[in-house]
């Protein structure tokens, strides 16, 4: 199992030479809610361009090692969401394993110019600085209907605390209103397991296409979506998915907050009208792709029970309770 702990936060990354009443040199005193040591007996240094360092070794209770040996990723850079210092350390089992932020936006940004995307607009950092999303697009666009067009791509994402993979998934602009979506199906997402920057290049390149010739599967749902006209049923399961601020076309009683109805509009125009408030509206990084994610995988579950695949029951378990 992977534990993680900001152990400290302001005070700086621990150096085991460094370490004020530790007594002994490689053994390093850490804070995770009391005193601590951990006896450091190997360092990884390959990431110390980007503010990383990387100690393995044991904790120590009195004066004998806890069995179970561990990693400490300390980070010590400068917060680039804030640009103000980032000093913390992770405490993590010895499997766990990242790539930098910056080495994964170079890949990604790398590998989408060999397929002709672009970066839409900057990357967006989470809030903790710690996770990063980019997103890209190319000039190829396609219709859903004539004149609502989108222009097809796909987003990255990344984190050095585990709290993201590093994971493609396929993305849609619509064009009309600039409104991002994911389209997170197994078709049109991955999650890179790791390697040297090579391997991880070679395989981002290699299933990135995959990606891209899966969003014509998502292309042809939203045209199903402008045929079908959204009902009480979709309108239940976003509000079980979704705050009810983002739902102004559902009609809920107004006591009891319940579903009581939908005003005329189409699946398709449904979908795009959250869209549009997680595009535009200020949101932080990580919370938005949740819920597109969750937007997604309403209207997903929505399409299996009209189509007699699983009960309305089954589709609210799938859901979960909605935040707000």
């Amino acid at each position: 199992m992977t534990t993680t702990s900001n152990i400290h936060m302001g005070a700086g990354a621990p150096e085991p030479s460094e370490v004020p009443g530790s007594g002994d040199r490689g053994v390093a005193q850490v804070n995770l809610g009391g005193e601590r040591r951990f006896r450091v007996e190997r360092e990884d240094r390959s990431f110390i361009w980007w503010g990383i360092r990387r100690y393995y070794g044991h904790f120590v209770e009195g004066d004998e090692d806890v069995p179970r040996e561990y990693q400490l990723i300390a980070v010590d850079k400068l917060n680039p969401r804030t640009g103000k210092p980032m000093r913390m350390t992770l405490v993590k089992s010895t499997r766990f394993d990242f790539i930098p932020n910056e080495v994964a936006l170079k890949i990604s940004d790398e590998v989408a110019g060999e397929f002709g995307l672009r970066p839409l607009g900057e990357p967006e950092y989470t809030s903790s600085g710690l996770g990063v999303y980019r997103r890209y697009i190319g000039d190829r666009e396609e219709a859903v209907v004539p004149g609502d067009l989108v222009s097809l791509g796909f987003q990255m994402k990344n984190s050095i605390d585990g709290s993201m993979g590093h994971t493609y998934t396929g993305f849609t602009l619509r064009l009309i209103c600039k409104n991002g979506a994911v389209a997170p199906s197994d078709a049109t997402s991955f999650r890179v397991a790791g390697g040297s920057y090579e391997d991880i290049r070679e395989e981002v390149r290699g299933q990135l296409g995959s990606i891209l010739e899966g969003l014509g599967e998502e292309l042809e749902i939203y045209r199903e979506w402008t045929r079908i006209t959204a009902n009480v049923r979709l309108a239940s399961l976003l509000a079980a998915a979704l705050p009810k601020k983002m739902l102004p076309f559902v009609e809920f009683a107004p006591k009891t907050k319940a579903v009581v109805g939908i005003k005329p509009i189409t699946a398709w125009e449904a979908y795009n009208t959250v869209t549009d408030f997680l595009t535009h509206q200020k949101i932080e990084a990580r919370h938005r792709d949740w819920l597109r994610m969750r937007l997604r995988r309403a209207m997903s579950v929505w399409q299996a029970v009209e189509a007699g695949q699983i009960s309305e029951d089954e589709a609210m378990e799938r859901l979960g309770a909605a935040e707000g």
